[in-house]
């Protein structure tokens, strides 16, 4: 995987500057400074490994950058859409869509419109039950993910927030193909990759895909999850649970869990929980 040089180079070289640290420092051990320095004014790209070295480097920690970038991103596609359905408004989400397809008709090489439209048609899926999104924008939507060979941080974002839009095979897909990536650019610890693939077996168990969801939960759960992501390691246990309840109808082990969460002071946590089971329940009444 390789990281575009308009996608991080400008904010490493202030926060580089910022620090007091020069290109020599750097690089010193890990790569050439003509490599740093076009990388940072934009000519070439720059290997994740070697990203991640650097970012070491000037004692920044790989998570806190990506998660400034992220927070970025996301604002980009989701500001006024996480509001809505924060607040349930899918009156307001439904006017939105129908501007987004406006301007998406009168610009229809817009990836940002056509990427808010799909985020939005998610979210407004999510609470109403009713799918905004056609066929053919789905198809397209589709594409983009079943042509990434290098997952970036926006791909994770874009599929981490469309899922609902896609058929439950391609979800599959999507996901094994994230892990795969991760995997083999040593990053299946970022904190928005598994929670990406954790949301993953999340939507196929909504759209009843338990051996699908099964399968997803199974091959991240073997993967070398580090202790510091003690929150993701939980909702993985979660997971675990909502399938155990879906084959077993059995309410007791997950009452005990929400107990335990309750001790440990993550009563949000237990909050968001509760209501992601309740779903499962309805849906397999």
């Amino acid at each position: 995987m390789f990281y575009q040089s308009n996608k991080f180079n400008i904010q490493f070289k202030k926060i580089r500057r910022s620090k007091g640290i020069s290109i020599e420092k750097a690089t010193n051990g890990i790569t050439s400074k003509s490599h740093l320095s076009s990388w940072e004014n934009g000519k070439t790209t720059m290997d994740l490994d070697i990203f991640i070295k650097l970012l070491n480097r000037i004692n920044v920690q790989p998570s806190d950058f990506f998660k400034e970038y992220e927070s970025y991103e996301l604002r980009i596609y989701t500001d006024d859409v996480v509001k809505m359905y924060a607040n349930n408004d899918v009156i307001e989400l439904r006017e939105l869509i129908k501007i987004l397809k406006s301007n998406y008709q009168l610009n229809p090489q817009n990836k940002t419109i056509f990427f808010r439209l799909a985020i939005a048609a998610n979210f407004y899926l999510d609470l109403s039950g009713y799918n905004l999104f056609s066929e053919k924008d789905t198809s397209l939507l589709w594409l983009h993910f079943s042509e990434i060979e290098k997952w970036y941080i926006e791909d994770i974002i874009l599929f981490g927030n469309t899922q609902l839009l896609l058929n439950s095979v391609q979800v599959y897909q999507a996901a094994r193909s994230l892990i795969s990536h991760s995997v083999e650019c040593n990053q299946i610890n970022n904190t928005m990759v598994l929670n990406t693939v954790i949301n993953v077996v999340f939507v196929l168990l909504k759209k009843k895909k338990v051996k699908l969801a099964t399968k997803i939960l199974e091959i991240i759960s073997k993967q070398n999850i580090t202790d510091d992501h003690a929150f993701e390691l939980i909702r993985m246990q979660f997971m675990q649970m909502l399938i155990d309840y879906i084959n077993n109808k059995n309410e007791k082990n997950m009452q005990i869990f929400f107990e335990a969460l309750k001790i440990l002071k993550f009563n949000n946590e237990v909050d968001n929980f509760n209501f992601a089971f309740s779903q499962i329940k309805d849906i397999y009444k």
